[in-house]
């Protein structure tokens, strides 16, 4: 039944019946991890962690459920912790792309870009089209300067998933460091087509005008970006020079 109410979306009524059946089974993995899964869901990753838990004890060599948990950590940043669970869960299922993934953001966090890039690549050799991991590839790529490796994987990002913002973003960024400055303005401007409010797009297109010494342009897309986020002082000394400018 809870499964029924879960596919009917009825949260609440599936929860009910869940936690019904998890007391009358204390012992029974399924309600445990549901339960887990729809606090998730809902944003409650307490409850989930809880539930999490309490499959785990039931079924402690699952790996999903451990690279769950260790997610959990990751989202609170105790990294050590979240790296124990998902050593775990690989040890158990070398072929879990979730938790070796999420290994390899951690990398990344910790600024050891070639592990974070062994670790992404291995998800994609078994997974090609885990999309996720192409822009984690992609962007370890772009911090080590690594251009057009990082291009070829925001490319297939997009490709898997062409509404992934970050990726339209960070791949006219790349354009933009290259000194392809078409590409950058066309990338930017694509972005601000399918996601209009994607106000980083507006201080990426400012900044390759910038330097192109477009000034009204840069301008324009200056003031738009200041619209949405007014803090950056690298923008707001821009405006004011740009303003000097004029004067």
């Amino acid at each position: 039944m809870g499964i029924t109410y879960m596919k009917l979306h009825d949260q609440e009524l599936a929860i009910r019946f869940l936690l019904k059946a998890l007391k009358q089974m204390p012992n029974d993995y399924y309600p445990a991890v549901l339960l887990a899964q729809l606090y998730k869901e809902r944003g409650n990753n307490d409850k989930a962690y809880d539930y999490f838990s309490k499959a785990s004890e039931i079924s402690p060599q699952d790996d999903y459920v451990l690279s769950e948990i260790g997610h959990i950590h990751l989202l609170n940043k105790a990294y050590d912790k979240a790296m124990t669970y998902f050593i775990h869960s690989v040890e158990i299922n070398p072929e879990n792309c979730n938790a070796l993934n999420d290994m390899g953001y951690i990398y990344t966090c910790q600024k050891d870009f070639d592990k974070a890039i062994k670790t992404f690549q291995k998800v994609i050799t078994i997974d090609p089209e885990f999309s996720v991991a192409h822009y984690n590839l992609a962007y370890a790529y772009q911090m080590l300067k690594k251009y057009d490796q990082s291009i070829v994987h925001y490319q297939k990002t997009i490709h898997l998933e062409y509404l992934y913002y970050d990726a339209h973003n960070n791949l006219a960024y790349v354009f933009h460091k290259k000194g392809d400055h078409k590409k950058a303005i066309d990338g930017y401007t694509n972005l601000l087509k399918i996601k209009p409010d994607y106000y980083s797009a507006f201080k990426g297109l400012g900044d390759v005008y910038f330097e192109l010494k477009n000034y009204n342009n840069a301008e324009i897309w200056y003031k738009q970006y200041v619209k949405y986020y007014n803090h950056n002082q690298e923008v707001n000394n821009k405006l004011k020079l740009l303003d000097d400018f004029r004067k």
